[in-house]
């Protein structure tokens, strides 16, 4: 499959600058329909970091009004959809998707009344990929746009950070552990592994190699032309996480591909050590599906 349709949820007060990078990465020689949605705090009922809040809360404030309020969303989606236009303009992108067809690669802005969650998710589901700011979980915004991807569209989403590396397809690695999550994860990211310069196999502990005769995924991959090197792994790391992402960065990796392993719903104990890990401590650009 061509990565092609890619949603860019922009959240409100939130640099975006890295996820207009990343999205025209993940389309290197074809022609890609990015889809930009300006997200409001006020529309997510997560205007502060410290606890959700809706606009009647604001307001209950003698000192704020809805005007201030509305003024304030005003001026920051009319910054937020200029600096989009720019870019836009320099990366000679159309700003109309003329009829969805294939010729004409083109980036759209538009603005959401929905709630994060609600908008993500249908946006998400009719997307090839989701490009979003590294989740915080002292930014409420962020969190829930992490939860609707990651656990409401089934489709893949990039997490990046402030900065995107030149080119993240130079070498990605590999999270393996064997699992359902790891891989729709690798299935994923395969048109990206089949361009990527350099793939590697960071083989989780505790997940044996296959029995003699079976398949391993670097099996799998060469029968796509991938050759994938497998990263070798220092017991002495205290945790999976802390391994992972120490070789990763030793290795000179510019984007881990993974699977979100979790299994309650309560978010602090949605994601298994490893994910949790990755998501809290990272800074590549970690590409990720439940």
């Amino acid at each position: 499959m061509t990565i092609r349709r890619i949603l860019v949820p922009i959240l409100q007060g939130c640099p975006f600058n890295a996820q207009l990078v990343a999205a025209l990465q993940l389309t290197p020689g074809y022609n890609p329909y990015i889809d930009a949605v300006f997200i409001s705090s006020s529309s997510s009922q997560s205007g502060t970091t410290e606890a959700s809040i809706s606009i009647s809360d604001l307001v209950a404030d003698d000192e704020i009004t809805f005007e201030d309020v509305s003024s304030e969303e005003s001026a920051d989606e009319a910054l937020a959809r200029t600096r989009f236009k720019d870019w836009r303009a320099a990366h000679d992108l159309s700003s109309s998707h003329e009829g969805g067809t294939a010729g004409t690669p083109y980036a759209i802005w538009r603005r959401s009344q929905k709630p994060i969650e609600n908008e993500i998710a249908s946006s998400g589901r009719l997307s090839d990929v989701i490009v979003l700011n590294r989740p915080n979980a002292h930014e409420t915004m962020k969190q829930k746009g992490f939860d609707a991807a990651v656990f409401g569209t089934g489709r893949p989403t990039l997490f990046v950070s402030d900065e995107t590396p030149d080119n993240m397809l130079r070498h990605i690695v590999i999270a393996w552990n064997g699992s359902v999550e790891a891989t729709r994860a690798v299935a994923a990211a395969m048109p990206l592994l089949e361009r990527a310069e350099r793939v590697s196999i960071f083989t989780v502990r505790g997940h044996s190699d296959p029995p003699s005769g079976g398949l391993d995924l670097s099996e799998l991959l060469r029968c796509h032309d991938i050759q994938a090197h497998k990263l070798h792994v220092s017991p002495d790391e205290p945790s999976d996480g802390e391994a992972l992402l120490k070789t990763a960065a030793y290795s000179g990796a510019s984007m881990l591909v993974m699977g979100a392993y979790g299994h309650s719903r309560v978010r602090e104990m949605l994601l298994d050590g490893v994910t949790l890990h990755v998501v809290r401590h990272g800074t590549m650009p970690v590409l990720m599906i439940h």
